[in-house]
């Protein structure tokens, strides 16, 4: 009895151990395994360093997926007596000679690979102050950390000279590219600035080309971080209305708030750059009679405008002295760039005699009065003024091989109709196409004028409802060719068209149009 009893509660137990056992085995199958998560890549953060002997560089190896299970790396140099690495990827250069720096994955044996040139280079780029003092070496491909609202300065320097090159003699040319031109402002001066205009990074590739044909090229990045400081709004301190008269330049001054706001650039526009332009750096120039809006706008959006009024001048404003009794039958003024003791003039007249104020006081004098035939005037005198005026009704003028006529003014003479300036430094013709209905034929060539003074001249010339008039210009800027490629041509061919006059245009590489 005593052992069936022993027996039974033994049984018992062992079924209950069973199902105890099974129990725990079916809560283990139902907790899965966790998942492997396998690398598809590896990155490095350089894939090409340039090192000194003995130079040290650290490379960082990125995995993708970020969460990949295993993350072991290893690191090997194919060249270790050019250059070693060790467990966590820092180079150490050993000497001269090339070498790949090699990253693998212990899952899926992915790779990466760094090119390590090794080479003694005589050259450095460096991190200074304001003052030019050296603060620290910039390496080649390093990140630097620039917060938003300071200014970055770095320079050239040999490696054997405890200071940056004496001055730029020895530079033949230096170039600095921005990769992103809208985050830092590169400024060239005595050493190189970088402004930076907002939060981002770019690449900075600086190349050196020295007088003994050396080239020395330096690579690094800028990371530009911090807080924006915000332009409020922007003034135009000299006036919200400036009158100007034709001709007439004057710089315009801008005032930034908050004065240390991160991006201070600005922009410049003219609502009708027919009557006035401005340039990037707010230049402004008055080309034609008429009202325009000067805006200045900062890189977020805030603006401020001016109105300009160009008006014409008078003689007077040129320093002419004019004598009213002559005047009325008609001048002309020419102003000189400069002192002469010899002038050539060619006119031919309706008057019986012309007086050419040859001192500009204003008195007509015997020696200053000519017979209008013809006339020919080569005369030396004494000259104090740059200023001359014709007095009497000139039909035709020839003002060629001077040299040093800037201006020329007709405006107040109805007879002229053929007017020749040719090798003088002219950057001014002033009309009246009213008054000048006369004028038939114009020729101006090798001169100084300007893409906007050749347009101005065409807009100034009288209509001619009849028979058209012939005008020819010769335009020997430096940049005559490129303008082709411009729409000057087209512009100069429109402004002819609607006047009824016959252009020719010729620049300087041989190039004619007739249009």
């Amino acid at each position: 009895m005593k052992q069936n009893f022993f027996s039974r509660w033994f049984a018992i137990g062992m079924i209950a151990a069973a199902l105890v056992m099974t129990g725990c085995s079916k809560d283990d199958k139902d907790e899965p395994a966790p998942e492997h998560i396998a690398i598809t890549g590896v990155t490095l953060s350089i894939n090409e360093a340039f090192l000194d002997p003995t130079e040290n560089i650290q490379l960082t190896a990125t995995i993708a997926p970020e969460n990949a299970t295993n993350q072991k790396l290893t690191w090997k140099s194919s060249n270790p007596s050019v250059a070693t690495v060790d467990g966590n990827g820092l180079v150490t250069a050993i000497k001269e000679g090339k070498t790949e720096v090699i990253v693998t994955t212990d899952d899926g044996k992915k790779t990466a690979t760094c090119i390590i040139i090794v080479e003694k280079v005589k050259y450095e780029i460096v991190n200074t102050n304001a003052k030019g003092e050296i603060l620290g070496k910039i390496k080649q491909n390093q990140t630097i950390t620039l917060d938003v609202n300071n200014s970055f300065y770095f320079f050239i320097k040999a490696k054997d000279k405890e200071k940056l090159l004496e001055g730029i003699g020895g530079i033949k040319k230096r170039t600095v590219e921005v990769s992103d031109q809208s985050v830092v402002n590169h400024i060239f001066f005595l050493i190189d600035i970088l402004k930076p205009l907002k939060t981002g990074e770019v690449t900075i590739t600086s190349r050196w080309e020295f007088e003994n044909g050396e080239i020395f090229e330096h690579q690094f990045k800028v990371q530009v971080t911090g807080n924006e400081i915000l332009v409020e709004s922007v003034e135009i301190v000299d006036s919200n209305e400036i009158t100007l008269k034709k001709g007439e330049q004057k710089n315009l001054n801008v005032k930034v708030l908050p004065e240390n706001a991160t991006n201070q650039k600005v922009t410049w526009s003219s609502s009708n750059p027919q009557v006035a332009t401005v340039s990037d750096q707010g230049r402004l120039t008055a080309i034609d009679r008429g009202e325009t809006t000067i805006t200045v706008t900062s890189a977020n959006g805030k603006i401020a405008t001016c109105k300009v009024i160009v008006s014409d001048f008078e003689i007077s404003d040129l320093g002419a002295k004019i004598n009213l009794e002559e005047a009325k039958k008609g001048y002309m003024t020419l102003v000189m760039s400069k002192d002469v003791d010899k002038l050539n003039i060619q006119m031919l007249a309706d008057d019986p005699f012309i007086w050419i104020d040859l001192n500009n006081d204003g008195e007509k004098q015997k020696t200053e009065e000519f017979n209008s035939q013809m006339i020919t005037l080569k005369k030396k005198y004494e000259h104090t003024a740059k200023i001359i005026t014709i007095y009497g009704k000139v039909t035709k003028l020839d003002v060629e091989k001077n040299r040093k006529i800037r201006s020329i003014d007709i405006r107040k003479n109805s007879s002229i109709s053929w007017l020749l300036c040719s090798e003088n430094d002219l950057t001014s013709l002033i009309m009246d196409k009213n008054n000048n209905f006369n004028l038939k034929d114009v020729e101006i060539r090798i001169n100084s004028l300007s893409e906007q003074q050749m347009s101005h001249i065409l807009s100034e010339l009288p209509d001619k409802n009849g028979q058209k008039g012939k005008i020819l210009l010769y335009d020997l800027q430096p940049k005559a060719k490129e303008r082709n490629k411009t729409n000057l041509e087209q512009k100069l061919i429109t402004q002819a068209k609607d006047k009824n006059w016959n252009l020719d245009y010729i620049n300087k590489d041989g190039y004619r149009k007739s249009l």
